[in-house]
């Protein structure tokens, strides 16, 4: 699979933000969430956090871009994405914020909306 200039720009529009997302908003209240429900403070496997994000970057290369998805789509898949997340956590973890939670799955629709704008003006 090679890819093109206009799906580098949307793969780099999507880390970009999403990596300012955590550091500038949800690291803190994550900070705050994690240790009542592991008793222990947050630390970062980066093993993981890669394959999210090569996880993140394939599905908008082979469903959003593939299928020419619309903004309003992009927002719908980027909402749905981050809601299988952060409804899955809700479901098995005692004291999950579901208003973070929330707020989190609007930000997922959010940065595949700007990622897809982004990639339309390329």
């Amino acid at each position: 699979m090679f890819l093109n200039r206009k799906q580098l720009i949307g793969i780099a529009t999507l880390l970009v933000l999403d990596v300012l997302w955590l550091w500038l908003f949800m690291g803190n209240r994550y900070q705050i969430m994690i240790p009542k429900i592991q008793k222990d403070k947050m630390t970062l496997n980066y093993y993981s956090a890669s394959g999210a994000y090569l996880l993140m970057t394939y599905l908008l290369i082979q469903v959003v871009d593939k299928y020419n998805m619309n903004l309003v789509e992009a927002f719908m898949f980027g909402f749905s994405l981050y809601g299988v997340y952060d409804l899955t956590c809700g479901s098995i973890f005692n004291n999950w914020d579901f208003g973070l939670a929330l707020i989190d799955m609007i930000w997922g629709g959010i940065v595949y909306m700007l990622a897809v704008f982004i990639m339309s003006k390329v």
